[in-house]
Formats: structure tokens, sequence, C-alpha cells
């Protein structure tokens, strides 16, 4: 049983870094295809949850995990596991950039330096600290700009 287990196991991270791939390679500019790869755990950005000084695997820090889009019905190239929910609020262009009231605070919006904070840090651009469930990543400005240029297209 434990050799099925981990035959599809290993199976299912295949066939998904094969589908970030074709979403990947259908970016228009390489900062968009460089920010596909960190959303979808192709680039390691090192992440951490608050409190303790826990560095987590590549794996369970992608941001695809929970902020990706739901699709009960992915395309016939996509290897990602059909879903219709969220775990987190889906990063769009149109959530991050449309004025909103999010956690509870006052109206804001997101660029990619609130962005960029928000991620190293877990405070929004109001100022509010973010769940601690989701990690404080060690996220370089290059690497900022490229995941906010790949936002900006979903």
């Amino acid at each position: 049983m434990k050799v099925v287990t981990i035959i599809a196991l290993a199976a299912q991270i295949i066939l998904f870094s094969i589908g970030t791939q074709n979403v990947i390679a259908s970016e228009n500019t390489p900062h968009q295809q460089r920010g596909a790869a960190i959303f979808y755990g192709e680039i390691d950005i090192s992440g951490r949850l608050a409190g303790p000084d826990l560095v987590l695997p590549t794996l369970a820090t992608r941001c695809a995990n929970c902020h990706e889009e739901p699709n009960p019905t992915p395309p016939p190239t996509s290897s990602t596991i059909p879903s219709t929910t969220s775990f987190a609020q889906p990063l769009t262009s149109q959530y991050l950039q449309t004025p909103q009231v999010r956690r509870g605070g006052p109206s804001s919006i997101f660029n990619a330096q609130r962005l960029c904070e928000l991620l190293r840090t877990g405070i929004d651009p109001t100022h509010i600290i973010i769940s601690t469930t989701m990690p404080r990543y060690d996220i370089t400005d290059a690497q900022c700009e490229d995941l906010w240029a790949f936002l900006e297209t979903k």
C-alpha cells in the first residue's frame, strides 16, 4: 500500500511540473515567465511561518497552493488537480488593483511595492498584519517585480 501511495504522489508531482511548464511557457515576457515560475513554485523562494524561525520547503510555499483561481475543469494540458475552492483569495489583477476592504481594514489596492512589503513582512498596505498561516518570503525586488508582472496577466 505504501509503494502505491508513493508512486501516486510522485506521479502527481511530475504532472504538476509538466502542467506548470505549459503555463510558464505561454506567457509573453521574460518577467511574466519568471513570475509564473515563482507563483507555481518552479523558482525556489524561501518562506517561513510567522513566529518560529522555520524555513518551509518550496512545495509548501508556492503561491498557487492557496491563491490559484478555482477551476473545476482544468484545460486538457493542465496537470493541476481540479478545484472548486481556494484556501485564500485568488490573486488576480482585478482583485489586487481594485480598491477593496481587506481583513476588516480600510479600502486598499496593491502595486508591486506594496505586494513585496506584504510578502516580506506580513503587513498589508493599510498596516494590518495578515494571517500567520501565510508564509513570509525572502524575495528580492527583481523576483517581486517578476511576480507582479505575472499577476497583472491573471
